[in-house]
């Protein structure tokens, strides 16, 4: 009965260092394929940035000249201005009172 225990316990022992084993063998792929698709994923996602960037760029630029733009049509023509402002808070008030 002894010598079954102890086969038992070897048994379990071997069982044991094998799913160490597994575990480790397991482990080093999956590190690698975080590696690999955090690379990949930045590889991706750079481009994307830069195209985000330059339109960004390219958006303040466009605003910036719209006011300009807006701001000397104020200048030269003031009355036509308040006049429009006039004209789009009337229209505006009588939309939202119904």
């Amino acid at each position: 009965m002894a010598s079954a225990n102890k086969v038992i316990d070897i048994k379990q022992d071997d069982i044991s260092k094998q799913f160490d084993a597994l575990r480790q063998d397991v482990a080093t792929p999956t590190a690698s394929i975080t590696e690999l698709s955090k690379e990949t994923i930045k590889d991706k996602t750079l481009p994307l940035k830069d195209i985000t960037l330059a339109q960004k760029g390219a958006a303040q630029d466009k605003y910036k000249e719209l006011t300009q733009t807006a701001e000397t049509k104020i200048k030269d023509n003031p009355l036509t201005a308040v006049s429009a402002a006039l004209g789009a808070g009337l229209v505006l008030g009588m939309l939202m009172r119904r």
